[in-house]
């Protein structure tokens, strides 16, 4: 197996267990925003340019949902 098939695989379990255990979306979205962040951290160093640029452009993806969460959860709070 290739890096990316082991990336692939690791962001799959990862999905799949946080929608098992996880009944709310915004908690789910934050969850594979971290898995993403994990995975970009540890694997960076082994992916080619582009498959670190498909990630990039997927994290850029996730960590505006986490602000949109972010930003209706502070306007529930206010």
């Amino acid at each position: 197996m290739d890096v990316r098939d082991y990336i692939v695989l690791t962001l799959s379990i990862w999905a799949v267990l946080t929608v098992l255990l996880v009944r709310s979306v915004e908690v789910y979205a934050t969850l594979l925003l971290i898995g993403l962040l994990v995975v970009m951290a540890v694997a960076s160093e082994f992916m080619g340019f582009r498959s670190r640029e498909n990630i990039k452009l997927l994290l850029y993806t996730m960590l505006f949902i986490f602000a949109v969460i972010v930003m209706k959860r502070a306007y529930g709070v206010l």
